[in-house]
């Protein structure tokens, strides 16, 4: 059988390991916090580069980068596509359609055939 010594030196130890224990639970949660925070920004990361993995090039942006960077001047195109001949085509007939290959939608030449 224990002694009141012994039963109190048993109880001293086993407060001083519940205390190490929760201090160990302690800094478990804070690592499982950390370790969240880090698994959302991967997944923030990863969205961020699904989003961006496929990115396509507008044909507005193909324009702007050869007028800017090889000087193509689009007006003169315009002015040729838009002939004065057309216009008053599509001013006479004043609907959409097709008009010497050139498709009009809402008063917009929109492609060219």
């Amino acid at each position: 059988m224990k002694t009141k010594e012994d039963l109190k030196r048993d109880l001293d130890e086993m407060i001083s390991l519940k205390k190490v224990k929760r201090e160990e639970v302690e800094r478990m949660k804070q690592e499982v916090i950390d370790l969240n925070n880090k698994i959302n920004e991967n997944y923030k990361k990863l969205e961020h580069m699904k989003r961006y993995e496929n990115i396509q090039v507008s044909d507005h942006a193909i324009v702007r980068w050869m007028e800017r960077k090889h000087g193509i001047n689009f007006d003169t195109i315009r002015e040729e596509i838009l002939t004065e001949r057309i216009l008053k085509n599509i001013i006479e007939i004043k609907e959409d359609g097709t008009y010497e290959r050139r498709v009009v939608k809402n008063g917009v030449i929109v492609t060219f055939l």
